[in-house]
């Protein structure tokens, strides 16, 4: 990995504006930029603005807050376009999964084709149709893979093959069970080794340029407290060792961190516990 260049996007699809949780932020003063600097260099790219959202889904596709979503994804790609146009390896918090899209928007244009490791409690495989709420963060795999409206203007339709994704972690499937996505879940990746199961199914993409996506409540929300826990999740090791292990394969050029909500972390452990994850496995 070359410079870490630190993007932060402070935007839930939900509405919730960044001056009320603003997770970049929140880590920053936490010393995870601090931490991450004693081991390998680091760019602090500042924070995108954020538009208001409407609150309304789109009459013509039902998608919940679609006008700030889709600038938020068009400022996304120009960003990440931008840093490994220019040789930096993108670290982006969000905010909530949302902002997958514009990434792989942007990673797309210089790359070409590119795959998706995509850690999360969750398929985010809805529609418009079968969200109950029209958020954009439950349903960007689906957008990602054609399935669902897309926000980016660059690109329309698909950004990804299905051959190309493979799922970790997930407890709830929303739908993607259906598809021709290759998915280890929670239960399959703690059942033996975790590193073989994990190399081998990071192994099932061909030899291509890898987007490293991580929403963390793939962890356990006894330690990690998200808004809509999914069952049993994976230990803070398991969740070290299976990123670790994919940053591992050299193929990983960039990586987003998802769905941190730090006013649910009242005693500032989980702040803590997720600054000491990310600088176990980003740490040259």
């Amino acid at each position: 990995m070359t410079e870490l260049h630190f993007l932060g996007v402070p935007f839930n699809s939900d509405g919730t504006p960044p001056e009320v949780e603003h997770p970049p932020r929140h880590l920053r003063y936490a010393g995870l930029l601090d931490r991450l600097s004693s081991s390998r260099s680091i760019r602090d790219c500042g924070d995108l603005p954020i538009p208001a959202a409407d609150g309304k889904r789109d009459s013509s596709n039902g998608v919940l807050n679609w006008p700030s979503w889709q600038a938020v994804t068009g400022g996304v790609a120009k960003s990440i376009h931008e840093i490994l146009e220019t040789g930096g390896w993108p670290l982006v918090v969000g905010g909530d999964c949302s902002i997958l899209v514009g990434i792989m928007a942007g990673a797309v244009q210089v790359e070409g084709r590119c795959g998706l490791f995509f850690v999360d409690g969750h398929g985010d495989f809805h529609t418009p149709a079968s969200s109950p709420t029209g958020e954009p963060a439950d349903m960007e795999l689906a957008v990602l893979t054609g399935r669902a409206p897309s926000p980016s203007g660059a690109a329309a339709g698909a950004l990804l093959n299905d051959e190309d994704v493979v799922v970790f972690g997930i407890r709830e499937y929303d739908g993607i069970d259906a598809a021709p996505i290759r998915v280890l879940d929670s239960a399959r990746l703690t059942e033996g080794d975790l590193v073989t199961a994990v190399q081998d199914a990071a192994a099932l993409i061909s030899d291509l340029p890898v987007w490293l996506h991580f929403d963390v409540d793939v962890i356990d929300a006894s330690l990690m407290p998200v808004i809509f826990p999914a069952g049993a999740g994976l230990t803070l090791d398991q969740t070290a060792t299976l990123l670790g292990t994919l940053l591992k394969t050299g193929r990983v050029i960039g990586m987003d961190v998802s769905c941190f909500h730090p006013n649910l972390d009242h005693t500032g452990a989980a702040t803590a516990a997720l600054i000491d994850l990310l600088t176990k496995v980003l740490a040259k």
